[in-house]
């Protein structure tokens, strides 16, 4: 039976996804049970046979139709109550579901699931889990039936198929192993239609883009220099999470991936889509919404093209990863993890402080403080192994963040939740319970372990030591005392003196800055803050105008506010600096001498 995946949704705390080791059947999304859906067909001849499969694909809901934003948001909202209610429902049939397979009785739950089709009849893991109960009935021709129409309405991890004990019976059937002959055919037809789907609802001029080698299709609202970035942002997040898990860009063990669609909408579009998809709670808080990957959909929307999207393309990755391996890791490390690539800086920057960058952007070898028998292919030690090729030449690691500022603050005040209690949340306490500190504490234990040299280490033994690692132990605590080599109570000490003496804090507001560009900058709509006004004589001196969009500093990124402060905060007046802004579809650079702070 499936697992609930997950809906992750960076800077909205209370939309983050249901992760967890039991199975849960998935409530549908608003896209699914939309009236009309389009078929897409492939056709493809496998020994002889003609298999035909059908993709559904959702018309756009008519609340991302309208012309009206105000008009749109009531539609949202009120579709957003016929939604919950359906979710609700759909929720007793699951639990009873459950039951029903908890007590071998499979005919039981059959009668449940197909009383849940009538009103969710395009959710896959309805269709999968009736897959389940027929085959385990000895069924075999409808549970193939099932599985089809899961495969066809969007279901598509082949390894979960095979590992299932459920659908054993399957495996020696003819259309179950038609299916897995033309598994590249299914995803393709899934891929198109997730494309097609996206291109219904981002409107104006859009431009499009795939990586092969990260199998992803992107489509953006914004320019070709802005979407280029993106890219590269894209592929930054990837080279560092390589480190972690080279198999995220091994050609080989992604074959059998699902290419994601990434698409980068205009404010509009992305307010229609934020409203459709979280109703009331945009409405209260849509200022905190910055994007949301729905691993179900395999599809990653972003409002900005800075730390929301390298957030949520990690989390893309780390789907990948889990689900090659089979397992579901618990919030506080998808979350932490996700959150390190929020804030991140050049190697030279690093280097530039004087600072040393961590074993995990080097060639990896053994770690001198891991167990070596822990650490997968440690009787090499001695030959280091080869790290992964560089999707990009300028190597980003994560660096302290406004997030890092909390948990100082949460040390001092003598309020830092333990190890133990933070990795034992489980994902409405990890998302409800002060969001804030458990996202900014998760990032920390992290950034920890990095600045230790033990990360790579720790996702290694996490992953794959059946003593330590996640079969184990799922918090990764164990995880955390083999590559440290010291008991829990001991590390948190550790942990709790680094936060405290050694964690640097970081520059949060323009006060607490010592050298400033001089203008006066606000907000922007993702691709970076605003000029809002120049004083007397900034013009010149600076080369900038009102309204110019301020993408980067000397080479570094800065989509939003809180990262234009924490990369000022590393300069000192009188220090120039090259500025690259946007002015409306024009893309240049000046060179800025910093003053001194009024």
């Amino acid at each position: 039976m499936l697992e609930e995946t997950s809906l992750q949704a960076s800077r909205f705390p209370m939309c983050h996804g249901r992760v967890g080791r039991a199975s849960v059947l998935r409530a549908p999304s608003a896209e699914r049970t939309a009236d009309t859906a389009v078929a897409h067909r492939i056709r493809n001849a496998i020994a002889g046979l003609t298999l035909i499969l059908l993709t559904t694909l959702p018309l756009v809901p008519p609340a991302l139709a309208g012309p009206d934003d105000e008009t749109v948001i009531d539609e949202a909202a009120s579709a957003m109550v016929e939604k919950a209610a359906q979710e609700a429902k759909s929720s007793q049939y699951t639990a009873r579901a459950f039951e029903a397979f908890g007590k071998g009785d499979y005919a039981g739950a059959e009668r449940i699931l197909l009383d849940q089709i009538t009103f969710d009849g395009q959710n896959f893991v309805v269709h999968y889990n009736l897959a389940c109960a027929r085959a385990v009935q000895g069924r075999l021709d409808e549970a193939n039936a099932s599985l089809r129409r899961a495969v066809e309405l969007g279901f598509c991890n082949r390894r979960t198929m095979l590992a299932d004990p459920y659908l054993r019976p399957l495996r020696d059937t003819d259309a179950f192993n038609l299916l897995l002959d033309n598994w590249s055919g299914v995803l393709e037809a899934q891929r198109k239609s997730r494309l097609e789907q996206a291109k219904r609802w981002v409107h104006g001029d859009t431009l499009e883009r795939t990586d092969d080698a990260l199998r992803y299709d992107l489509i953006s609202a914004h320019d070709e220099a802005a979407t280029d970035e993106a890219v590269l942002e894209m592929r930054r997040v990837a080279d560092w999470a390589a480190g972690i898990m080279p198999s995220v860009v091994d050609a080989q063990a992604t074959a059998k991936a699902s290419y994601v669609v990434v698409v980068l909408p205009d404010q509009k579009d992305f307010l229609k889509w934020a409203f459709w998809t979280y109703g009331q709670m945009a409405r209260r808080a849509f200022a905190g919404i910055g994007g949301a990957y729905e691993h179900d959909r395999k599809r990653l929307v972003a409002q900005d093209l800075g730390a929301t999207l390298r957030h949520e393309f990690f989390h893309v990755l780390d789907w990948r990863e889990m689900d090659r391996l089979g397992q579901v890791h618990p919030i506080w490390i998808q979350e932490g993890l996700a959150s390190l690539v929020e804030d991140m800086d050049p190697e030279r920057i690093i280097e530039r402080r004087g600072r040393p960058i961590s074993s995990i952007m080097r060639p990896r070898g053994v770690n001198g403080n891991v167990d070596p028998r822990l650490v997968p292919g440690a009787e090499r030690a001695g030959r280091p192994e080869a790290p992964p090729a560089r999707l990009v030449d300028d190597g980003f690691v994560p660096v302290p963040s406004w997030r890092t500022n909390i948990v100082k603050r949460l040390a001092e005040a003598g309020a830092l939740p333990s190890l133990a209690k933070l990795s034992g949340m489980d994902h409405i306490e990890f998302s409800t319970d002060r969001p804030l500190a458990t996202y900014a504490e998760a990032r920390t234990v992290f950034l920890f372990l990095q600045d230790q040299g033990v990360l790579a280490e720790w996702f290694r033994v996490y992953t794959q030591d059946p003593e330590h690692g996640y079969d184990a132990d799922p918090r990764g605590l164990a995880a955390m005392e083999a590559v440290l080599g010291q008991e829990l109570d001991v590390i948190e000490d550790r942990y709790r003196d680094w936060v405290r003496h050694t964690l640097p804090e970081v520059a949060e507001t323009g006060s607490d800055l010592r050298a400033q560009i001089g203008v006066d900058i606000e907000q922007g709509e993702g691709d970076g803050p605003v000029v809002t006004k120049l004083p007397p004589g900034s013009r010149r001196r600076t080369g900038l105008r009102r309204l110019d969009v301020i993408t980067a500093i000397d080479g570094r990124p800065v989509r939003d506010m809180k990262e234009l402060i924490r990369v000022l905060s590393d300069y000192e007046p009188g220090e120039k600096v090259t500025v690259a802004y946007r002015r409306v579809k024009l893309h240049g650079t000046t060179e800025v001498t910093l003053q001194a702070k009024d």
